[in-house]
Order: structure tokens, then C-alpha cells, then sequence
């Protein structure tokens, strides 16, 4: 059984403070409850406040994006034809950043193996491909073969 001596002493002022702080916590909840009860109806009554303004501005949205919409698919046709009509530059362009990236990518003591490479491609007949419709345009044999993947 305890005796009272091997019960530790309670500090008065200690014991003190903690029951004032548990009363100030208590305080501090209760107003923190409030505020949230309030919070709630408040915000309720916001968004019902709110959402005849957001669905006009959904509407309006709507309606500019269905205005828009010959524009935006004017501009795809518009950009659609200028690939198909510089489709060669393009290409030729594509090649050649192609080229010069693989190109920095390969050890300076390597490059001239690599050029070697790309020449004896140049030369010889493209590679057939079976898959090829009969129908299809030639092959460019002047330019270069496509990248290995």
C-alpha cells in the first residue's frame, strides 16, 4: 500500500496554472465552436448567394467557347494546310536539328565513324518495306534515312 511519502509532492502554483490553462482551453474551444457553427451557415448561405452569378458566367463561358469554335477550327485547317504545303522544309528542318543533336551527342573521338555511317546510308537504295501499299509515293531516295529507333 502508498503511503502518503511516496506520493510526489503537488506543486500549489503549479496545479494552479494547469487549471487555469484547462479553463482557458475550455473558453477557447466553446468560441472556436461557435465560430464554426458560424462558419457553416455563413458559407451556406454564401454559396447559395453565389451560384446564380457562377452559372451566368458558366453560361457566358459557354456561349464564347461555342462562338470561338469556327475560329479555333479555321485556325487548325489554316495550320493543317501550311504543314501539308511546307511539309518538305519542315521535314528537312527536323532533319537536320536531328542530325546536329546526335551529332553533339557523340563523343568527339567517335564523330567521324558516325559521318562514316551516315554517308554509306546516303548511298545505298532505301529499304523496302512490304508493308508499303502498292499506290504509294516513292521514296525520296535523296534524303536521309530516318532515324534508327
Amino acid at each position: 500500500m502508498a503511503t502518503p511519502e511516496d506520493e510526489p509532492a503537488i506543486d500549489p502554483k503549479r496545479a494552479a496554472r494547469d487549471e487555469q490553462a484547462g479553463v482557458a482551453a475550455e473558453r477557447l474551444g466553446r468560441v472556436l465552436g461557435r465560430f464554426a457553427r458560424k462558419a457553416k451557415v455563413t458559407g451556406g448561405e454564401l454559396a447559395r448567394e453565389a451560384r446564380p452569378d457562377a452559372e451566368l458566367l458558366a453560361r457566358k463561358a459557354r456561349a464564347a467557347a461555342e462562338a470561338a469554335r469556327p475560329h479555333v477550327e479555321r485556325a487548325g485547317r489554316e495550320a493543317l494546310k501550311y504543314a501539308r504545303e511546307h511539309e518538305g522544309e519542315i521535314k528537312q528542318g527536323a532533319r537536320t536539328a536531328a542530325e546536329f543533336t546526335a551529332r553533339r551527342a557523340v563523343p568527339l573521338p567517335l564523330r567521324p565513324i558516325v559521318t562514316a555511317v551516315e554517308e554509306d546510308r546516303r548511298r545505298r537504295p532505301p529499304l523496302r518495306d512490304d508493308r508499303t501499299p502498292e499506290g504509294a509515293p516513292p521514296h525520296d531516295a535523296s534524303a536521309p534515312p530516318p532515324p534508327a529507333e
